[in-house]
């Protein structure tokens, strides 16, 4: 029904059969679900990686001609975008479309962008008959069976996701979708292959060679060379290893070989051609002979169209098959037949190289390289000299640019094709008949920096793990692990490494501090930046006790609101629907009609058409987000509502800073400039806990900042906000900070929560309720539900109020049950509670200790006092109050937990 919502959505949008759909999604079903989409209707789609640079975005939906985008979160594009949770579902299957845009076997299915010669990827299109070839040979080779269970590791954008998707959806087999931090972690990867099942697998070779806790039919690797000690490697974990090979213009898979037992030879072949596949190794237009090297040229069923738009191109590489009917693909690959009858790959013959499986050209590096200003000249290798394969560029420069030069290759090119490191050159050493002379350029560690030595044994460990794993020494504890060498595949052999040793460390403390110095630093709490004016900033809160002053109130006047796709942000509208203010909602999109929808899409999402369009006659759209000036609004504002901010629980402190800070500090200089009231929606999550030594851990509306344990780099950030505001309110902004409780679903109304798949508590909700037991102190833990249309509610009228002095409020549900109460209410069914350790050593076998968020937090932190009895005497006094919840509430709230994440 989501395939054909979608399908239908397009084809209500002017969509027809030929027509190109990119698909930008985040892993997950919905972007199995678009792909399907598009296929019924007859729209070859296009896989686009949402980390990929804007640059190269932006050149795939030129050069594809892509009619629509189809996403899974905000993104600002030139081409016509929609999300794919605002996508309508029909209550029936709606298959008009199908009456228009019969599908041949001849149609494109997808374009999949690779690696370019010239400085650009280019696309190659595959039929719905290539891939029809590619699972009936497949699902014979490996003798697929209806209990096998299929695991989905790669990125769409890569062709081997080809087979894991669909051989699982034409033969109904299931599938697995490994989440972006399972792929990345091998103890969460073995744990997915272990708790879901996994029968058949295709994971890259460097990824095997890592793993040894496993069980599984079938491991199927390519992309990179296999050797012998792969296959000792896997083989005791598997009944069947697979050695595929195939170009991406050959279907995925050309060739395979399979084994069931450990060979007896020195030799790992690439197998035989797949059936309706003919392979033939030429040499100046003639065959070679068994055992002469020779270019791999296939033909057969599995040979895709060609390069979309590339006639040149194609004219070279797609050729008349001179040995049969069809076309010839000429694969620049090197090999050679053997006596019996396998083929044995040998390497390229071009500047296309294999580096950690992906397919690269050298000469598009080079010309990226040469483009940037300064450079006069470059040169880009893979190094092979260290544990770890590195791609290597020199480049000639008057000075050294390494820093610049990373960074404007970061817009222009994917991560994976960004060199490790960047050695400058005066020039370039060449050989005596002008060519490049590779012996002459110096070697990686000839090229001089700085060198840090270690301070501590901490230091010296985390460092030795990087000179093993980098095959480099010395290094410095101020060197950047990803600017020497380092890959996320090395990454990974760091923490696997670590973790042996004995530290829980994570990938996310190597992607986010990078140097030995910051990942100890910050290894095991977030530091606080504490302002050197903290007593002065807790001044400006202290009137926010009991007994009460009289309590007046007025309009609000015009309102300035950001975060109004937001959860919370849809409910503040509600509540604003019947008031006599214009509000200014800040909304990013391609045009401002095209982001009015996208705010009337969200707010479809909750309420009825009429109410809808009730709260529509008071807004107005300002397009854009909310860093940006609002110069021109000054003087026209009375109240800034910032419910904005960047929520993920994991990312990068300047990302976090840039968005939750900085825009912060930009509605506050707006709000004092138009002297207009500023409501800034804060987290109770900045004073929930605190670290057992400290002694007094109550936090109340009269603390900002006390010594309280930050979590994440959301949290700081939040906090941080705080110190913005009242930074302002001592330069007079008439400010109010609402500090927001765990927000959940309305009390009144549809039951909904766009967010929950994403959402912490539910996520935790979820994963406890799939469990038998408890720990004993989880089952004892409170837990509380703040309606979000309550909240939203409190936080308008409290907003009202005209009392300057009042200014920080805990906008949370004064009722409290335990996890263990809610749990049996919301299921029905009972939980055993057992002692903490045994819990532990549960989650701990199921590998559930991240999504639980039990291993999160410090050994050593305590949950807070929350004090809210002044925010709740101001509710009454403004005639308000929080419902509790009632088993009707938790067991729609449930059934919407599970549909969301089943």
């Amino acid at each position: 029904r989501h395939s054909c919502a979608i399908a239908q959505y397009l084809y209500e949008k002017g969509l027809r059969r030929g027509d190109h759909v990119a698909i930008m999604t985040q892993r997950g079903h919905g972007m199995i679900e678009a792909m399907l989409g598009a296929a019924m209707l007859g729209c070859p789609y296009v896989p686009i990686d949402p980390s990929y640079p804007k640059k190269r975005i932006e050149f795939i939906l030129d050069d594809a001609d892509i009619k629509h985008v189809l996403v899974s979160g905000a993104i600002s594009l030139t081409k016509p975008t929609t999300c794919l949770s605002d996508i309508p579902m029909k209550k029936k299957r709606d298959m008009s479309f199908e009456m228009e845009n019969e599908v041949t076997p001849y149609d494109t299915l997808y374009i999949i962008y690779t690696s370019g010669t010239t400085g650009e990827p280019k696309g190659v299109e595959v039929t719905h008959r290539n891939v029809i070839h590619l699972i009936k040979s497949w699902q014979k080779m490996i003798q697929l069976r209806s209990d096998d269970v299929i695991l989905q590791y790669e990125n769409i954008v890569f062709d081997a996701s080809v087979w894991e998707i669909y051989t699982s959806i034409l033969n109904a087999v299931p599938l697995v979708i490994a989440s972006d931090e399972e792929r990345l972690d091998i103890r969460d990867l073995e744990q997915v292959i272990a708790t879901q099942n996994v029968t058949v697998a295709s994971i890259p070779v460097q990824v095997c060679m890592l793993m040894e806790s496993y069980q599984m039919r079938c491991l199927v690797t390519g992309g990179s060379v296999s050797t012998p000690a792969l296959l000792h490697r896997v083989m005791p974990h598997v009944e069947m290893y697979v050695n595929a090979y195939g170009p991406t213009e050959a279907t995925v898979i050309a060739t395979a070989k399979v084994y069931e037992a450990q060979p007896n030879s020195t030799r790992v072949p690439i197998g035989r051609p797949l059936q309706h596949t003919q392979v033939y190794m030429m040499a100046e237009g003639q065959l070679c002979g068994v055992g002469v090297p020779g270019e791999l040229c296939i033909s057969g069923d599995g040979v895709a169209k060609g390069y979309w738009q590339r006639p040149e191109l194609n004219q070279k590489a797609f050729i008349k098959n001179p040995f049969g009917e069809g076309q010839l693909y000429r694969t620049g690959d090197m090999a050679r037949y053997l006596p019996n009858g396998d083929i044995e790959y040998i390497g390229r013959r071009d500047h296309q190289q294999k580096l950690n499986g992906y397919r690269i050209e050298l000469d598009e590096i080079t010309n990226a390289m040469n483009q940037i200003e300064g450079i006069k000249d470059s040169a880009v290798m893979i190094d092979q000299s260290g544990n770890e394969a590195r791609l290597i560029a020199y480049y000639v420069a008057l000075d050294h640019q390494e820093h610049r030069i990373r960074s404007i290759l970061s817009d222009m090119l994917p991560q994976y094709m960004i060199p490790q490191r960047l050695i400058h050159l005066d020039r370039l050493p060449l050989t005596a008949n002008g060519k490049l002379d590779k012996d002459a350029l110096p070697s990686i560690d000839s090229s001089t920096r700085q060198v840090i030595s270690p301070r501590t044994e901490q230091e010296s460990q985390l460092m030795n793990v990087f000179e093993r794993v980098l095959g480099l020494s010395p290094i410095s504890i101020d060197d950047d692990f990803f600017e020497i060498g380092g890959t996320s595949l090395a990454a990974m052999k760091v923490v696997t490494i670590m973790r042996e040793l004995g530290h829980d460390m994570t990938l996310q403390d190597i992607y986010q501090y990078k140097t030995v110095r910051a990942i100890l630093v910050h290894h095991t709490n977030i530091a606080i930046d504490v302002p050197g004016n903290i007593d002065l900033l807790h001044q400006q809160i202290q009137h926010n006790h009991l007994p009460l002053p009289q309590l007046n109130q007025q309009s609000l006047g015009t309102i300035l609101l950001t975060g109004a796709t937001g959860f919370l942000g849809a409910y503040l509208l509600f509540e604003l629907k019947e008031s006599d203010s214009t509000i200014y909602c800040v909304v990013r999109g391609q045009d401002s009609l095209q982001a009015k929808q996208r705010l009337i899409s969200h707010l479809e999402y909750y309420f009825e058409d009429s109410v809808v369009a009730q709260i529509m006659r008071h807004v107005k759209i300002i397009l854009g987000d909310f860093n940006q000036s609002f110069s021109d609004y000054e003087g026209k504002i009375n109240t800034v509502i910032h419910a904005g901010a960047l929520t993920d629980h994991f990312g990068d402190n300047e990302e976090f800073y840039k968005v939750n800070v900085l825009s912060t500090q930009n509605l506050v200089n707006f709000a004092i400039k138009s002297k207009a009231k500023l409501i800034y929606i804060s987290t109770m999550s900045i004073g929930s806990s605190f670290l057992e030594a400290v002694e007094d851990k109550t936090f109340a509306e009269t603390d900002v900042y006390k010594g309280q344990y930050i979590a994440s780099p959301y949290t700081q950030s939040k906090l941080y906000g705080e110190f913005a505001v009242l930074e302002g309110m001592k330069e007079g902004l008439n400010a109010k900070i609402m500090r927001i409780g765990n927000l959940t679903s309305a009390k009144s109304g549809k039951v909904a929560m766009k967010n929950m798949s994403t959402n912490r508590f539910s996520i935790v909700m979820h994963t406890l309720s799939q469990l038998d037991a408890i720990s004993d102190s989880m089952a004892h833990t409170p837990v509380s539900f703040s309606f979000v249309d309550e909240a939203a509610q409190a936080v308008i009228r409290i907003a009202q109020t005209m009392q300057r002095e009042l200014n920080v409020f805990h906008v949370t549900s004064e009722y409290q049950h335990t996890f263990l109460e809610v749990l049996e209410r919301a299921t029905g069914r009972s939980f055993e509670v057992i002692d903490d350790e045994a819990f532990e050593s549960m989650i701990y076998r199921q590998q559930l200790y991240t999504l639980v968020g039990l291993n999160e937090g410090h050994e050593l932190e305590r949950p807070a006092i929350i004090s809210q009895k002044f925010t709740h005497e101001m509710m009454t006094s403004l005639e308000m109050s929080w419902s509790d919840i009632t088993s009707e509430w938790l067991g729609k709230w449930y059934q919407l937990m599970i549909q969301t994440f089943e």
